[in-house]
């Protein structure tokens, strides 16, 4: 690569079509080429009586010393030397595009996966690939939690994980304050997991793989697979201890099955309820219903799920772990205490109906007031760790200036506490999809699950927009 030096050309005289020219006819006499124009390849041969002698051609340029001997022609009588007023170095091509990785130069590696591809196991695969790579890859450092969707689905999932056993335990303590009884709770225990992991299941079979949606679906739909696995046994417990404390002769197989039945109705028409509800979902068009449909298909498939637990999974464990168990005598004081407020309250409010009509008005006024101040927004706000800024200057920027400005942005925004990582996209890679300039730039980082988003993500905001005459 010849590095020109413009104060040394002014000085000799020489323009760049001068150092053009002297370089293109040295390296034209040093090489032979073939009819295609671009392929350097052999002279030829000649052939004797026994044998094929083929004819090599060696250029004599082939090294930046061997450049360094070319002289330019300023007149008859001047030559300057190449070396005057450039530096001969083995170097690339110019960069129509670059990456800063965290606080200087390095190679941005982008891996897009089909859509339908699960998400957790092309990053599991890719990183097992580099990690078979890094025994070849001595002095390299490679990063690969910068701007990682991997990591957020482990985010979801384990919160998911964290919100069912909050609410299993939860819903354990309330069963046992409620109905004294720890079969019950046990009981609903077992329903809760077992309809969202028969909705996963149905997920599988469609073929449908695991994203931000369908988890946010699985998520919503607990209220009522907790609603369904508590309303049935809840009805069962209530009928066996009204009838054996009213002596009644009736086996446990029929009061069960009788309880069961009697709420069935209303799980049902309940359960339907839910599932119209989320009909009009799947005729949004665009970019909100490819969001919210597979929403809406986790969401309504655990409710049925949890639907069909209820109608068979809980009676049977009912019969199972209650047949022989004294639920008459295991009556809950705190359930004693409220009901008994509970039918004071009740008889005087029943007197008049103006209470009621009231707290109606009341309630729906406070409502509307409520919802007026209520921010909307279509696409639900997700909260990623991973950060994508579009940072575009203004056309002309040069690229030492894009890389200046990427690599004080990085170096910038990894003192934030929480951000781990930064990575700069600058132009256009070689041989990429995206048809840009090398003003065009991309910053990719990465917060710590750790840290407080709301708070990271303001002081990246505040550094982002720091940086004047950008459009981002």
């Amino acid at each position: 690569q010849v590095q020109m030096k413009p104060d040394q050309m002014a000085r000799f005289g020489v323009s760049v079509d001068d150092v053009m020219e002297a370089t293109a006819r040295a390296l034209d006499e040093s090489i032979l080429r073939y009819s295609s124009g671009n392929t350097i390849g052999t002279g030829g041969w000649v052939d004797t009586a026994n044998q094929r002698l083929v004819i090599q051609h060696v250029p004599t340029i082939v090294s930046p010393d061997s450049l360094k001997s070319v002289v330019i022609e300023i007149d008859e009588n001047t030559t300057v030397p190449l070396t005057s007023i450039a530096d001969i170095v083995l170097d690339h091509q110019p960069l129509f595009g670059d990456a800063v990785i965290n606080d200087g130069p390095g190679i941005m590696l982008i891996v897009e996966k089909f859509p339908w591809a699960n998400t957790l196991d092309v990053t599991r695969g890719v990183e097992a690939a580099i990690d078979e790579l890094r025994p070849g890859l001595q002095g390299v450092e490679i990063d690969t939690t910068i701007f990682r969707p991997a990591t957020f689905i482990d985010v979801a999932l384990d919160n998911l994980a964290k919100a069912l056993l909050l609410g299993s335990v939860l819903v354990f303590i309330i069963l046992v304050i409620f109905l004294f009884d720890w079969r019950t709770a046990l009981i609903s225990l077992v329903a809760i997991p077992l309809s969202l992991m028969a909705a996963a299941l149905v997920l599988q079979v469609r073929g449908t793989t695991v994203n931000t949606m369908v988890l946010a679906g699985l998520v919503i739909s607990v209220g009522v697979v907790v609603d369904d696995a508590i309303i049935d046994i809840e009805n069962i417990v209530r009928r066996l201890r009204q009838h054996r404390l009213e002596g009644s002769k009736r086996s446990t197989f029929s009061v069960i099955l009788d309880s069961s039945l009697e709420v069935r109705s209303a799980i049902i028409y309940a359960t339907l309820i839910d599932v119209v509800a989320i009909v009009p979902i799947f005729f949004i068009q665009g970019l909100s219903g490819a969001f919210f449909q597979p929403l809406a298909i986790s969401y309504g498939l655990a409710v049925l799920a949890s639907l069909g637990v209820a109608l068979t999974v809980t009676p049977a464990m009912a019969y199972i772990l209650l047949r022989n168990a004294s639920v008459e005598r295991n009556t809950s004081p705190v359930a004693r205490v409220l009901q008994d407020r509970y039918e004071r309250i009740l008889a005087r409010i029943i007197l008049s109906t103006r209470p009621a009509f009231a707290s109606v008005g009341i309630i729906s006024v406070v409502g509307v007031i409520v919802a007026s101040q209520l921010g909307q927004s279509l696409l639900p706000d997700f909260k990623e760790r991973d950060f994508l800024m579009h940072w575009v200057t203004a056309p002309g920027t040069s690229h030492p200036e894009e890389v200046r400005i990427s690599t004080a942005a990085c170096v910038e925004l990894r003192t934030i506490p929480g951000v781990r990582n930064c990575g700069s996209h600058i132009g256009q890679a070689l041989l990429a999809d995206e048809v840009v300039g090398i003003d065009f730039g991309e910053n990719w980082i990465s917060v710590d699950p750790a840290v407080d988003y709301e708070t990271t993500h303001a002081a990246v905001v505040d550094v982002v927009n720091g940086y004047p005459g950008l459009r981002r």
